[in-house]
C-alpha cells in the first residue's frame, strides 16, 4: 500500500507466492539485531529504501545505459502496455495497477485495445 500523486492510497496486490517468499525474507531478517522496522526490505545496516531512493538508482542506471529521459513511472506504462498485448484484459489491468476503476485504465491504455479490435477485426470474415 502506499499513496498516489493525489495522497490516495492505492494497494496493490501481488502472487501468493511472492507474498509467501517476502514474509519468508521478514523473518530471515528479523534475526538481525540491527533491523528495527517491519518493513519487508531493508538495507544490512537496518535502514530501508523508499520510492526516491529506488527512482534514483533506476534514473542512474537509466543514464548509464543512455536512456536519460526515462523515470521509474516508464516501467508501469510499460508493463501495462505489454499486458494488454498478451492477455486483453483491461479490467484485470485497472485491478493489477490499484486504480479506483477500470475507466481510469481505459483512459490511459483503451487506445491499445482498440487497436487489437480494429486489426482483429479487419481480418474477420463473414460466415
Amino acid at each position: 500500500m502506499f499513496r498516489t500523486k493525489n495522497r490516495k492510497f492505492r494497494i496493490i496486490k501481488i502472487p501468493q507466492y511472492l507474498e509467501k517468499h517476502l514474509l519468508e525474507l521478514k523473518k530471515e531478517r528479523s534475526k538481525n539485531c540491527k533491523i528495527k522496522t517491519i518493513k519487508i526490505a531493508v538495507y544490512s545496516n537496518g535502514g530501508s529504501p523508499n520510492t526516491e531512493t529506488a527512482s534514483s538508482y533506476l534514473k542512474k542506471f537509466y543514464k548509464k545505459q543512455g536512456f536519460e529521459v526515462f523515470h521509474s513511472h516508464c516501467l508501469r506504462h510499460a508493463f501495462a502496455a505489454q499486458y494488454l498485448l498478451r492477455y486483453k484484459d483491461i479490467y484485470g489491468l485497472s485491478k493489477i495497477l490499484g486504480h479506483h476503476s477500470a475507466t481510469v485504465a481505459e483512459k490511459y491504455y483503451g487506445h491499445l485495445i482498440e487497436n487489437y479490435y480494429n486489426t482483429t477485426m479487419s481480418k474477420f470474415e463473414l460466415v
